[in-house]
């Protein structure tokens, strides 16, 4: 395998042999000559300075193929990597390359590596969250009082769809406050 690199780290753009943004001269390196030149030790981590994915992912370009220098790495010493399979950092921290910190899983693997680690998205860390914590708390004491849905909505600017859940408890498991499981409606005979 090799791939073309550009000295100023960003990923490999053509441009009448050298570099699109700086100019430089391309030139052909193996895997393993890239790892030698474009990694620096972090700890125990080896981490890589070129180009990266948006998520920064080490990012490299093979036989024209934009490939995740981690999964490159993996495969290079065990082979194939079997379908449905990706290869997760033990580290997590993703531009590391280094052999020991790579570990292949499902997603669903990744997943739990991820919730169980703390690093997931939960409550007002989740960036697209309508309410926080200390609201949640407000809500479901000032609903289980009998302040109704559509005045709680009303008051804290979300929807009724939003709020349910919340004092429920099937959103916002671990905000704390009275949960209200069942809200029994009377019927008043009206259509």
């Amino acid at each position: 395998m090799t791939t073309k690199v550009c000295a100023c780290g960003r990923r490999m753009n053509f441009y009448a042999g050298s570099c699109r943004w700086c100019r430089h001269p391309t030139y052909q390196l193996s895997l393993n000559e890239a790892i030698q030149r474009c990694t620096r030790r972090q700890g125990e981590c080896l981490i890589w300075t070129a180009g990266t994915t948006n998520a920064g992912y080490a990012l490299m370009t093979i036989a024209g193929v934009r490939i995740c220098v981690h999964r490159a790495v993996w495969e290079a010493t065990n082979g194939k990597l079997p379908d449905r399979m990706g290869v997760l950092h033990s580290c997590d921290i993703p531009p590391c390359v280094e052999l020991k910190h790579l570990f292949i899983g499902t997603q669903a693997d990744n997943i739990r590596d991820m919730v169980s680690k703390g690093r997931h998205a939960i409550g007002s860390r989740n960036g697209q969250a309508k309410l926080d914590e200390s609201t949640v708390v407000e809500l479901r004491e000032l609903y289980a009082s009998g302040v109704k849905l559509q005045a709680l909505a009303r008051k804290f600017g979300v929807d009724e769809g939003t709020i349910l859940p919340a004092v429920r408890g099937r959103t916002w498991r671990l905000a704390g406050g009275p949960l209200t499981l069942v809200r029994r409606r009377h019927w008043t005979g009206h259509s």
